[in-house]
């Protein structure tokens, strides 16, 4: 049984796609996998290397929910690098813009 992990490349509906995240909800009583993994076109991820945002990531791929006592059966791509994966910490700094406020009385 294979269980991907984060950066690896998988089938999903006969399209290569990179496993990017992952939300694990099981603890150590769990019967059953409870798990999310955001899965991303891998030829839009061959295209932008480097530091990505969770937004645009969220908005070329796709949650996919797994919950069960089975894993399904998924197919891992070996002719395909994997990919690494780190989490940077980052601001959004932007300079304010001036209002006009209209009161009528």
């Amino acid at each position: 049984m294979y269980i991907p992990a984060i950066g690896d490349v998988v089938k999903d509906n006969g399209y290569s796609v990179v496993v990017v995240d992952m939300k694990n909800y099981e603890n150590i009583g769990s019967c059953s996998y409870d798990r999310k993994y955001l899965l991303c076109d891998l030829e839009y991820l061959e295209q932008n290397q480097g530091i990505i945002t969770m937004s645009d990531l969220e908005r070329h791929g796709r949650w996919v929910t797994i919950r069960g006592t089975e894993f399904p059966c998924i197919e891992k791509v070996t002719d395909v690098a994997p990919f690494s994966s780190e989490n940077v910490e980052c601001k959004m700094i932007r300079q304010k813009t001036a209002k006009t406020v209209t009161v009528w009385e």
